[in-house]
């Protein structure tokens, strides 16, 4: 992950749930993104952005939708 790529809002460090243990960021889903995509670049699993994020429809990311990423 090139550190120059991520915005301030993606900067914001968060804990909370049950991963609170862990540092988090926000993601803002752009143009052409997928869950899958996201998933690798930020090396979590896909499932896991579906549970932090609680998505009910993987096929469904709208651009502007903000995830919560652990890590």
């Amino acid at each position: 992950m090139d550190m120059k790529e991520l915005d301030l809002n993606e900067m914001a460090m968060v804990a909370g749930g049950s991963d609170s243990d862990r540092n988090s960021f926000f993601y803002t889903v752009k143009k052409g993104d997928t869950l899958n995509r996201i998933a690798t670049r930020y090396n979590v699993s896909v499932d896991d952005l579906v549970r932090w994020n609680r998505i009910p429809n993987q096929r469904l990311l709208i651009v502007g939708q903000r995830l919560k990423i652990y890590k």
